[in-house]
């Protein structure tokens, strides 16, 4: 029953309504007329300001001490500082997209458009500047204009040429070097006209820029505070709660007034105006905190202007995402500024630019420790936007933007340290490669991966002290230098130019060293500082570089391997570099195994020489000084002071002869050297610790070659023993392995590979016959004492082993 009243409750209120407004829509399209309204809604004036129309357009002008102020709706603001002048014309109310133009033709002014969709164009005699929504100033006065970029970028246009300002710099131009130099700066190509006009970083706040800084942060506050309870107060014109009454009642009316409408301009704006009562219901229901709600209206209102075809639609739009232009990812209100975005049909680039400013505003919202993480999500989120969008423009025209959005990304992640690594580089080359495949002119092109070039040499200049001082990850930065320099190398082949391949080449070469470090697996391993690896590093690439030299003059060593004459040349090297000697030629030996180097010139303390150089003992013999035979071998340690002595050049303390810098030529023969060091190798493939002291050769012919002292396991655990070796069929022999106690002898022969598992049988055998005989030991003692107490009880005395005495009683 309640729901057949309810139902006719809702009839009745219907027919009513659609009456209503059908009869009420008539009478005010009859009455209705179109009139102009400027968008300039407030003008603060003082004494002595000027605001005065002429024609379709204003002449401004600030009194001498006075600041006029000239309000853009509600969220766009300019001020004139005093005695500042110029002409303005403005779009009218209701005409997207908004647009303002001022020719400056004297001082200072401010212009803050960040949170609106107003385009401002600035003019003087010779240069036109084209200011996106954000945050400017500028000063013309004696013929030179300053352009000061606080909030995003302005383009810069003279003489047909066009230069982007990016967010943080300024720039100054002359009218008189645009007069003088026109024929040649109509020539420049960009990297040129950039070297020509270059920017600078905004230089510290003057008291003009601090007060609009303080005026901006009122204006804005109470802007959004604005925005907010407008919201509040205003409330949803259609229900929140899709069960009552007055929900179903309206879609009716809704539907109903369609229905009714036959005109299709008309019809399309009442489409319209109900699509937007469902945005507004959305945004009231963010405020109360239903995301669910606030999603299923925003669905409901793209679903209803799907079909809409009006113009008005985009001002519509427009007018709302200028209300809510201050919203952050992170606000309440941020889902609506999707939904208005995905409904106005943004282009590609417009996709891009939201997600680039987005990017300025989150890092504008506080310092670096307070925004890096929000910063870094924008940014991944603008990589996105450009992966998705790039492929999209189809438009020829944009090349020019796609290349200043490349610089403006390039010099925001250069400016913000922590975004110096590969993933966000990778994003600002997303930008670098789709501007030059739309390049057709070669020359242009050249021009362009020129400036790429410099910019990224001066970024890899810049990234490797905040390396060293820890600014950036060492890894992280580590990534970001490789792929610049990847980057570079790709960039570099396309030169028609030879003279600018060279130049770039001597450029390349001043990090030539660090690359190869950074390239090298020295520089994956280390976290932190790398300074000391890098010093390695380098120092070990110095010794290549003397290797190197050193093999170009070395004769013979054909038999061996490259990697043994690289070895024994890297130690001849070296060990010759460490005593000073120069001018050193070598013949390498023809056995691999042949740790002795022929010495045939060298020079060392003005004096020339010769000599057999063994590697392994680092000991000098067959030495020949100035054509004098020396009979003894010398250590190399030793040779320098050797030298000195034979010149006259050093007088050994008294007492002591020459000789005792000198030792008898080793007579180990070749054969006993590498068994030795063969048998050594062996044995730390199977964990055994041996001392070549401890290793003699006693049958040359066949090689038999005794061990006195080999370990097994841990030191303070070792198992020490001694053994005999035969090398042809790699005999072990003799072996005797010592206890705590003793040392016993194995009468056996077996293979090497068995030694370990042997020594430690035999090891683990005598252990447990000393535990075998101190429990036998402890069970004798017992027996022995039980028998001793036993006879004392028997005679009636007792006795005190422990004591060493016994008591008789009185």
């Amino acid at each position: 029953m309640k729901g057949i009243i309810s139902k006719i409750l809702i009839s009745v209120l219907s027919i009513l309504l659609v009456s209503g407004t059908v009869f009420l829509d008539e009478k005010l399209s009859v009455k209705a007329q179109p009139v102009a309204k400027t968008t300039v809604l407030a003008i603060t004036k003082a004494a002595g300001d000027i605001f005065e129309k002429k024609g379709d357009k204003y002449s401004i002008k600030a009194g001498r001490t006075s600041v006029m102020v000239l309000q853009f709706k509600d969220n766009a603001v300019m001020r004139l500082a005093p005695e500042a002048a110029g002409e303005l014309s403005v779009s009218d109310e209701g005409v997207y997209p908004r647009k303002a133009e001022l020719n400056l033709t004297n001082g200072r002014i401010w212009l803050n458009t960040i949170e609106s969709s107003l385009d401002f164009e600035v003019s003087t005699p010779k240069v036109k500047i084209e200011a996106e929504p954000g945050v400017f100033a500028f000063q013309y006065a004696d013929k030179t204009l300053t352009v000061s970029a606080f909030r995003r970028s302005a383009a810069v246009s003279f003489l047909n040429k066009e230069l982007v300002v990016p967010e943080g710099k300024e720039m100054r131009i002359l009218e008189s070097k645009l007069d003088n130099s026109a024929e040649t700066i109509a020539k420049l190509r960009y990297s040129k006209l950039q070297k020509e006009f270059p920017f600078f970083k905004i230089e510290d706040a003057d008291a003009w820029v601090e007060k609009n800084n303080e005026a901006d942060s009122l204006f804005f506050e109470k802007h959004e505070k604005d925005v907010y309870e407008n919201v509040r107060s205003g409330g949803p014109k259609i229900s929140l709660d899709d069960d009552s009454v007055f929900y179903s009642a309206g879609q009716f009316v809704d539907n109903a007034k369609l229905a009714l409408v036959f005109d299709a301009n008309k019809r399309s704006k009442e489409a319209m105006d109900a699509a937007i009562q469902y945005f507004d219901a959305g945004v009231y229901a963010l405020l109360l905190g239903k995301e669910d709600l606030a999603g299923k209206r925003f669905s409901q209102f793209s679903e209803m202007i799907a079909g809409v075809s009006s113009p008005l639609l985009r001002l519509a739009l427009a007018e709302r995402l200028d209300e809510f232009a201050f919203v952050q990812p992170d606000e309440t209100f941020y889902d609506a500024t999707k939904v208005l975005r995905s409904a106005a049909r943004m282009t590609a680039l417009e996709n891009m630019d939201i997600a680039f400013n987005e990017v300025l505003d989150t890092a504008a919202k506080g310092s670096y420790s307070e925004t890096e993480q929000k910063v870094v999500t924008a940014m991944r989120r603008l990589g996105v936007a450009a992966e998705n969008n790039l492929p999209r423009v189809a438009d020829s025209r944009a090349t020019d933007e796609i290349f200043f959005d490349s610089v403006l990304v390039n010099d925001f992640v250069e400016t913000h340290i922590y975004l110096l690594r590969r993933e966000f580089l990778k994003v600002a080359e997303l930008f670098e490669s789709a501007h030059l495949s739309r390049i057709s002119d070669s020359q242009e092109a050249d021009d362009k991966r020129q400036l790429l070039i410099s910019e990224k040499l001066k970024l890899m200049q810049a990234m490797r002290p905040m390396m060293e001082n820890g600014d950036i990850p060492f890894q992280d930065g580590r990534e970001a230098v490789l792929l610049l320099a990847n980057q570079i190398e790709l960039l570099k082949p396309t030169f028609s130019d030879t003279a600018v391949l060279s130049y770039f080449d001597d450029q390349l070469k001043a990090f030539s060293p660090f690359i190869s470090f950074l390239r090298s697996s020295d520089a994956s391993r280390v976290h932190g500082s790398f300074q000391e690896s890098y010093k390695d590093f380098i120092s070990r690439q110095d010794e290549f570089k003397q290797v190197t030299e050193l093999l170009k003059t070395a004769v013979g060593g054909m038999k061996i391997s490259k990697s043994r004459r690289e070895q024994l040349a890297g130690l001849v090297s070296n060990d010759m570099a460490k005593i000073g000697a120069i001018k050193v030629k070598i013949t390498l030996p023809d056995d691999e195994d042949d740790g002795r180097v022929k010495i045939v010139g060298g020079e060392m303390e003005g004096k020339a020489f010769t000599a057999i150089y063994d590697t392994d003992r680092k000991v000098l013999s067959d030495v020949v000084l100035d054509q004098e035979k020396i009979p003894s071998a010398i250590r190399l340690e030793n040779f320098q002071r050797f030298i000195l002595i034979k010149a006259g050049r050093l007088i050994l303390p008294k007492g002591e002869s020459i000789d005792s810098l000198t030792e008898e030529p080793q007579k180990q023969s070749n054969v006993e050297k590498v068994a030795k060091l063969a048998l050594i190798a062996k044995l730390i493939d199977l964990d055994i610790k041996v001392d070549e002291k401890d290793i003699t050769v006693t049958d040359v012919k066949d090689i038999l070659i005794k061990v006195a002292l080999a370990a097994l396991g841990a030191d303070d655990k070792a198992v020490t023993f001694s053994f005999d070796y035969a090398p042809d069929g790699s005999i072990i022999s003799n072996l005797k392995v010592k206890t705590a106690d003793k040392e016993i002898p194995v009468n056996d022969i077996f293979a090497l590979r068995e030694l370990p598992t042997r020594v430690d049988q035999i090891n683990k055998q005598a252990i447990l016959e000393n535990q075998k005989q101190e429990e036998l030991k402890k069970f004798l003692d017992e027996s022995l004492l039980k028998q001793i107490e036993a006879l004392g009880t028997a005679t009636g005395s007792s006795t005190d082993i422990t004591a060493g005495s016994s008591t008789q009683p009185e």
